[in-house]
């Protein structure tokens, strides 16, 4: 299911982001990684194999979502200047990414609302955006804040990865 404020797939519902990718580098080296500037952005708002296992079903949860989503929006509220190069090993995979951490507008309102719902514990996740991968586009999955800093390498620069001087608003 998608329109132009989200999608949901199999595993996430998440938020498209358009940025300006000329203001970025196309192609990036990190500690001897090849990084290429992905294709599309988006924000993962929720994982659902973190709730459905709590005997919710994925309906009751997307049904949830969208009547939220029309009273409450979910939008990017603002970009921090936290930039992470990203690792894990993924089906034997070493997989590694670059990703801007974002803070998203009534994320905390929806999870709060979704664990009274459904009488669940459930967090929000370290939202963010992922800017760069390897070659097959594919990101890293990070769904709670102990991933994130398990996955953490280091922390980069943001004149690492613009093309110009000019940064502050390069969203």
């Amino acid at each position: 299911m998608q329109n132009n404020d989200f999608t949901i797939n199999n595993f996430y519902i998440f938020i498209p982001v358009k940025l300006e990718q000329e203001k970025f580098k196309q192609q990036i080296k990190i500690n001897d990684t090849e990084l290429f500037l992905k294709n599309e952005f988006h924000v993962s708002i929720l994982f659902f194999p973190n709730i459905i296992d709590k005997k919710i079903s994925k309906k009751e949860i997307i049904d949830f979502f969208i009547d939220f989503q029309k009273e409450k929006p979910l939008s990017i509220k603002s970009y921090s200047n936290d930039f992470r190069f990203i690792k894990t090993i993924e089906r034997g995979q070493n997989k590694e990414s670059i990703i801007n951490m974002v803070k998203i507008k009534n994320l905390n309102t929806f999870y709060q609302r979704l664990s009274k719902k459904f009488k669940i514990e459930i967090s929000e996740p370290p939202t963010h955006v992922t800017l760069y991968t390897g070659k097959n586009q594919n990101g890293i999955g990070i769904n709670s804040y102990n991933d994130l800093e398990k996955f953490t390498i280091n922390f980069i620069s943001k004149n690492t990865i613009y093309n110009t001087n000019n940064i502050l608003n390069f969203y």
